[in-house]
């Protein structure tokens, strides 16, 4: 049996013959064709089985008894109106935008001015000086600078030496 026959008894694409191949549920021998190319041939009494047990898994299951108004139809939990859901959503939204906030304000900002280390963005902004400028700078060797992942880190103390410097 080739690919497309099984692919028609199975009501199947040709390509999930192929899952069904690389999962184990059907097996493929190769031979040639009259034209000498190789063509999978698939043994028929697998193909017969594997529809079979397709059948058995999409038979129409007992319908599930109707759940009353507002009651899960799975757990048999009361549902929640639409406004209680909203309330429960409202309420865990401000939760976390206090945590939220409660974080930002324990860590200490330090201000651009204070740091030791900057940014390129950082730098730019203190300098007044384009970050193509600087990245340039930081590229030929003018201005003093480490890679750190993706961005640039200038020392503070090297950053006003070169601006200094600058005509």
């Amino acid at each position: 049996m080739t690919k497309h026959e099984a692919a028609q008894l199975l009501q199947v694409s040709a390509r999930a013959i192929n899952r069904y191949v690389s999962s184990g549920k059907l097996s493929v021998t190769y031979s040639k064709n009259s034209q000498g190319s190789m063509v999978g041939v698939y043994n028929e009494d697998e193909v017969l089985t594997l529809k079979e047990n397709q059948a058995r898994y999409l038979q129409p299951k007992e319908k599930a008894k109707p759940a009353r108004k507002n009651e899960h139809p799975k757990a048999g939990v009361t549902a929640l109106t639409r406004r209680e859901s909203d309330k429960g959503v409202m309420a865990l939204l401000v939760r976390l935008a206090e945590a939220t906030e409660a974080q930002v304000k324990s860590r200490p900002l330090v201000p651009v001015e204070a740091q030791l280390t900057l940014t390129l963005s950082d730098a730019s902004h203190l300098s007044k000086l384009s970050k193509d400028y600087l990245l340039a700078a930081v590229r030929t060797g003018k201005l003093k600078a480490a890679k750190r992942g993706r961005g640039w880190n200038i020392k503070r103390s090297d950053l006003d030496d070169w601006v200094k410097k600058l005509p």
